[in-house]
């Protein structure tokens, strides 16, 4: 095949080498598909309907001919505009599903599944025809045709007798007397609405009952990365889910699932450990764990058990979309949490972060079973600063451990840190509203964290904590398996210092830190932004300009300082930094 060239509206020429236009062949779930791309103007991708390689090669080619055909024919008209060009894509589309037509119809239509897709076919052509009347009223018609051809090849008379009754298409005799399903078809394809009239059908949705969960998985997953709308922490969080989801959905396809399948996903998921892989590493079955007796404070928390089903659901609504599934059986499932968010995960107490401060003045901070070269207890600054900033800036796990020296600075005279996402993929923010300015409390201004910072910028240390090595959680991960603990809270920070309670992380430092704000009368409005939360109301949340550092540093004063009295500063409390 030579190469192919047209005219651009810009008066240059476009040309096609014959590698440029090469078909590809695919297996999704039980079918093949078609793809072939057509350089600068978009691609062709069909459903072939088999499952046998041979046949679908043959089909491949034929279709491909027939477009190079067809392709050569229209680049040697004029091209006069953009809108030219997309009609010539819609013609080549077109072709191929002629061909796709005539190669079913001269071979396959005897098969009664062959027959039950095109009933699937002109369903969907109903549901997303927005033409005439006379559209719906056709298909309608060839769709009642195709029921009664079914029912004489399964030899259901009965099934005959109540479309006649029904007056379905007016050809039943027809259909009672003519032994070939292909004469039949013939008919049934007449009774259809001009292509100009209906939604294009580029059988390639997908909608096969070939599909399995863990297909749409794959192809949700890949979309999300392509798209840019997952970083990589994101995919490993996904992925987390997703494993459990897999193990969880019946196998088979998810059109052959019923809403009871699912039901059944979301009761799993209630019996379903937290940390599944720290409290069971032994245990591969996912499923298997699902069935097990759990004492009720190892599951999953209602909110963890509903970001699972949300996730179920919205990878199936995707396929749906797509017209990979017929309909999202999932939409739904979120259970009632039964009382107050804040309920769902404590805060520490007053006295209880008096605890924590104390157990780093004291330098209990290591893990009992580590030490360093000298068979001491390695202390490392994020002890000091980490637990510090997650109480008197309210800021996540993750925005504290990827701080830089450059992120604390001044602004309007007053000393801030700068929480913004940076596109290293080292430095993210949760939300879009996580970007801010946090004024330093006073307190973190007496313990020198503006000079801890300095010094790390003259050392040129790309980040403060550079003991903190990146993980599939972030660098936060670090800090949260040292202040968290094993699930089971062995070698837990807090539990060093003392500290016994449920629901209990370092992610309660910032509730300790919302609600000593509260406490104080502090503004709502300015309150949130500190935090990072997105503004409901649209007149803060779009016209607002953001957060004025004076006013925010003086209502932050407000929270109470806790550790004043019990930690020295940074620099008299680990030397070797000074």
């Amino acid at each position: 095949m030579g190469a192919f060239s047209f005219a651009a509206p810009s008066t240059h020429y476009l040309r096609f080498q014959p590698d440029e236009f090469a078909h590809h062949l695919r297996l999704r779930g039980s079918s093949y598909y078609f793809r072939q791309v057509i350089p600068r103007l978009g691609e062709i991708t069909l459903s072939l309907r088999t499952g046998d390689r041979r046949t679908a090669k043959g089909l491949c080619h034929r279709i491909s001919k027939s477009l190079s055909t067809r392709f050569a024919a229209v680049t040697t008209q004029p091209i006069t505009s953009q809108q030219r060009l997309h009609e010539i894509l819609e013609e080549l589309r077109e072709d191929a599903r002629d061909t796709l037509r005539t190669f079913i119809s001269e071979n396959e239509m005897d098969d009664l599944d062959s027959l039950r897709w095109a009933k699937e076919v002109t369903q969907r052509r109903i549901q997303r025809t927005t033409g005439e009347p006379e559209d719906f009223i056709k298909l309608h018609a060839k769709l009642e045709f195709l029921e009664a051809l079914e029912a004489k090849m399964n030899g259901n008379a009965m099934k005959l007798v109540t479309l006649a009754m029904h007056g379905a298409t007016g050809a039943l005799g027809e259909i009672a007397q003519q032994p070939s399903p292909k004469v039949l078809l013939a008919s049934a394809e007449a009774l259809q609405p001009a292509a100009s009239s209906e939604p294009s059908d580029d059988y390639s949705d997908g909608s096969t009952a070939g599909h399995t969960f863990a297909q749409l998985v794959e192809q949700y997953t890949h979309e999300q990365k392509m798209k840019g709308k997952w970083s990589d922490k994101s995919e490993l969080e996904a992925g987390a889910v997703v494993r459990i989801l897999t193990a969880l959905v019946p196998s088979g396809p998810v059109d052959g699932l019923t809403r009871k399948d699912f039901v059944r996903v979301s009761e799993l998921l209630s019996n379903f450990p937290a940390q599944a892989s720290k409290r069971f590493p032994h245990v591969a079955d996912l499923r298997e764990l699902a069935l097990m007796n759990h004492a009720p404070d190892v599951l999953m928390s209602i909110t963890t058990q509903n970001k699972h089903i949300t996730r179920l659901s919205t990878i199936l609504k995707w396929a749906e979309l797509n017209g990979l599934i017929r309909k999202n059986l999932a939409e739904g499932l979120v259970k009632e949490k039964g009382g107050r968010a804040s309920e769902e995960k404590s805060a520490f107490s007053n006295d209880d972060l008096r605890l924590i401060f104390r157990c780093i003045a004291e330098k209990r901070t290591p893990k009992p079973y580590k030490t360093n070269r000298n068979g001491g207890n390695p202390i490392q600054a994020f002890h000091y600063w980490v637990p510090v900033l997650g109480y008197y800036t309210g800021a996540r796990v993750n925005e504290i451990a990827s701080l830089r020296p450059q992120d604390v600075r001044q602004v309007d005279d007053v000393w801030c840190i700068d929480i913004c996402q940076q596109n290293d993929g080292n430095k993210r923010t949760k939300t879009r509203a996580g970007d801010r300015i946090v004024p330093l409390h006073p307190e973190l201004l007496r313990m020198g964290f503006v000079q801890f910072a300095l010094k790390a910028a003259e050392r040129e240390c790309p980040r403060l904590f550079m003991e903190l090595k990146m993980s599939p959680n972030g660098y936060g991960g670090t800090v949260s398996n040292w202040f968290n603990g094993h699930p089971d809270k062995s070698h837990s920070l807090y539990l060093r210092a003392g500290i016994r309670g449920a629901n209990l992380s370092f992610h309660s430092l910032r509730h300790s830190f919302t609600t000593n704000m509260e406490r104080a009368r502090v503004d709502p409005i300015t309150l949130k932004r500190l935090v990072g939360h997105a503004m409901d109301d649209m007149t803060y949340g779009r016209y607002s300009k953001g957060i004025n550092p004076q006013i925010a540093f003086e209502e932050l004063s407000k929270l109470p300082s806790l550790s004043d009295d019990i930690l020295v500063p940074f620099e008299e409390w680990m030397p070797s930094m000074a």
